[in-house]
């Protein structure tokens, strides 16, 4: 019988507990990049249902033939479709609602100006009004006519100065309105705001 040589025996321990120590290593830094991408992928994932409820919105608005609003809370990050009762006069809950997902919110951190060609400054959509003519504190409102054109929640009058921003900690992404009603993402890259 022929001996094995020291070659021929396979590994250390110590090569093994090493070769362990930097898979661990790369392993754990490429967890932390899944994570920044995830966050980024379910921020683009709320803006992106946000155009697709706004556009509920505004068809809605047409559907119904009289006013339709979308009511975001700026702090529960939780939009309800609201429909115009002309009879009393007072918005009610349509059966489509979005919430933000987790880590979400809607804010204007680190946003310095909004996207060309849609607001002259930078700001969320107005406030709702109650059924008294009031704002409604802490809530964005985009409200459409029957023809489905955004109007001010108070003059009534077509607006192009409605937009959502919301961020994660990572991204910035703005929904905006124009003047017919058409609806646009953007994500801040760098200080600058790129159709998305």
């Amino acid at each position: 019988m022929k001996r094995m040589t020291r070659r021929a025996q396979g590994f250390s321990l110590l090569e093994l507990v090493v070769v362990l120590a930097i898979m661990l290593i790369v392993f754990s830094m490429s967890i932390i990049g899944v994570q920044a991408a995830l966050r980024s992928y379910r921020a683009s994932g709320d803006a992106t249902a946000l155009t697709e409820v706004l556009s509920l919105t505004r068809m809605r608005a047409a559907e119904s033939n009289t006013h339709a609003r979308l009511n975001c809370s700026l702090t529960t990050s939780f939009c309800q479709v609201e429909i115009l009762n002309r009879t009393t006069n007072s918005y009610q809950n349509d059966t489509s609602a979005y919430s933000l997902s987790s880590g979400s919110s809607f804010n204007l951190d680190g946003i310095g100006a909004p996207p060309n060609g849609t607001q002259n400054a930078l700001s969320q959509a107005s406030p709702c009004l109650d059924n008294g003519g009031v704002n409604i504190g802490n809530t964005a409102c985009i409200v459409f006519n029957s023809r489905g054109i955004p109007i001010d929640a108070t003059t009534l009058a077509p607006t192009r100065s409605d937009a959502l921003y919301l961020a994660n900690g990572t991204n910035s992404l703005a929904v905006t309105l124009s003047p017919t009603g058409a609806v646009s993402l953007w994500q801040n890259s760098q200080g600058s705001w790129k159709a998305y």
